[in-house]
């Protein structure tokens, strides 16, 4: 934690997350009008634990990583019509970010940080490798907040995604694994 206040003391923003109507629309965009790539996607993302409004849910999903410099671009599709803050009012089908993507060490504390500055935490699970990750949602209408457990196996994970982004040519800008 830093000597910030609220939420921003749980972390540093690593992330930028959308939900685009056209996801491969959002893809050419981010690769070839703003130069980000290539992006890796992994579809489906297989999340397990996972809960919204303190229920389980069954929300299908699938992401696409990439980096612009340190910080992480996600583009988000969902598969089915489970509840999910990605398609249910007010989180889903918004224009715009989504949510920013804060990484903790100590994902315990920064639940206690994100409920005690009465952010209500809507969305949790696990990532493939067992990291912890929980969503917040702060103010109504603004970007949710996802607090994402930086563990070894995550950051090396996270880590290919960058080298990939560094060493980017311009082709291949939608891969399915780190060639």
């Amino acid at each position: 934690m830093s000597s910030l206040q609220g939420i921003a003391s749980i972390g540093q923003i690593a992330q930028l997350a959308f939900v685009p109507d056209d996801f491969n629309a959002a893809v050419e965009y981010w690769t070839g009008t703003v130069g980000v790539g290539p992006f890796l996607l992994i579809d489906p993302i297989n999340l397990t634990g996972t809960q919204f409004d303190g229920q389980a849910s069954a929300a299908e999903v699938g992401v696409a990583l990439a980096y612009w410099g340190d910080m992480q671009i996600e583009l988000i599709k969902q598969h089915n019509d489970a509840p999910s803050i990605y398609i249910n009012p007010p989180w889903g089908n918004r224009q715009g970010i989504h949510h920013y993507g804060l990484e903790t060490d100590d994902i315990a504390a920064a639940k206690q940080v994100a409920t005690s500055t009465g952010g209500k935490i809507i969305y949790s699970g696990f990532l493939p490798g067992g990291a912890e990750f929980f969503f917040v949602e702060t103010v109504t209408g603004q970007p949710l907040v996802e607090v994402i457990e930086q563990t070894a196996d995550n950051v090396a994970f996270l880590n290919k995604i960058k080298d990939l982004a560094a060493n980017w040519d311009g082709s291949d800008p939608l891969r399915t694994s780190f060639r």
